[in-house]
């Protein structure tokens, strides 16, 4: 699985208990990411692209709603489609 949250100090503590939780519970954490509040399209690309190459079966965001339809829709043009989730 992946942890993909936004890059904001008011997330710093969700990001640590996330990926901290997530490997307390069995889960094989392959990739770990902060993207912006509003990533550019080649921050976006770059994402799909590095989620694709970790083998991540299922990504756990906590990003802006914007930011993931630019993401999924990144990932998919790359034919990746993870199991997606998050709040």
């Amino acid at each position: 699985m992946a942890v993909v949250v936004i890059n904001t100090p008011n997330y710093d503590d969700t990001f640590s208990a996330l990926v901290t939780a997530a490997k307390e519970g069995g889960l094989n954490v392959v990739r770990t990411a902060r993207m912006s509040k509003q990533p550019s399209q080649s921050e976006v690309l770059a994402e799909a692209n590095n989620l694709r190459v970790s083998g991540a079966e299922a990504v756990l965001l906590f990003i802006t709603p914007v930011a993931f339809l630019n993401l999924a829709h990144a990932a998919q043009g790359q034919a990746y489609a993870p199991l997606w989730t998050g709040p």
